[in-house]
């Protein structure tokens, strides 16, 4: 007699699926300039292709500590949106609170 595969063992079997395949860092970076920004992001993604990944994830932080008005999250937000009207990646969110939340971003390649 065949043995049900359980809930779990199914749900597991997915779950590299959701896992980010490289990341970048942006959280604690001081004294960078938005275009700085935009050219690790768009460097970051293309690497990321080129590697043949299908997930990956870049950290902002919340921007709740900045001098002034917040500087890398909106520029990533706005980098990922010209690659996505582009088709260079498929899609972007934040992430789940345990990975970051609003303070990170998933990306699909």
């Amino acid at each position: 007699m065949a043995r049900k595969k359980s809930k779990k063992t199914a749900a597991n079997r997915y779950e590299h699926l959701a896992c980010a395949q490289a990341e970048l860092d942006f959280h604690g970076s001081a004294s960078i300039t938005s275009q700085e920004v935009k050219h690790r992001t768009q460097r970051f993604i293309a690497q990321a292709r080129k590697d043949g990944h299908q997930k990956v994830r870049i950290i902002t932080g919340k921007g709740i500590h900045s001098k002034s008005t917040p500087l890398v999250k909106p520029q990533v937000r706005r980098t990922l949106t010209q690659l996505m009207e582009n088709g260079e990646i498929h899609n972007f969110y934040a992430e789940k609170p345990r990975l970051g939340g609003e303070g990170a971003f998933a990306i699909e390649l």
